[in-house]
């Protein structure tokens, strides 16, 4: 089904549909951002398997995900500064789950980003290089 998807659209319709669905406005997008997506995607499209790491990393989470215990006992367990940070209208994982799983391990420093979504880091990356910075200065 992906390998038709993506051989039905131009790599700048899934290029620009990927950014609909990972910003909150998808007008925030990098013009040369999204230029060197396209030139990514076309690239891909040239490897032997060009779905198959996506697809991995999309088994790899969902088996993640369904083992909650196990991925609790993790993000409790972790020992190593964590800096989360979630857009608060992602729309792949709701701000709700972030929450939940940053109460899990309060040493953790958390910044929920209002009105971004699933990148922020590309919707807002001066917001994000603010609390990376100041995060990064309180290490030490």
């Amino acid at each position: 089904m992906l390998t038709r998807y993506n051989q039905s659209v131009s790599d700048r319709q899934r290029v620009l549909g990927t950014v609909a669905l990972c910003f909150a406005d998808p007008s925030r997008a990098d013009d040369d951002v999204v230029e060197a997506g396209i030139e990514l995607a076309a690239w891909r499209r040239s490897l032997p398997d060009p779905e198959g790491e996506f697809l991995g990393a999309a088994r790899s989470l969902l088996r993640v995900l369904r083992g909650r215990r196990e991925y609790d006992r993790i993000m409790r367990d972790l020992d190593r500064p964590v800096l989360l940070i979630h857009g608060t209208r992602d729309r792949f994982v709701p701000v709700g789950a972030a929450r939940r799983t940053a109460r899990l391990n309060p040493s953790w420093h958390t910044a929920y980003l209002e009105g971004r979504g699933h990148t922020p880091q590309l919707e807002a990356p001066e917001e994000v290089l603010g609390h990376l910075e100041h995060w990064l200065g309180s290490l030490g």
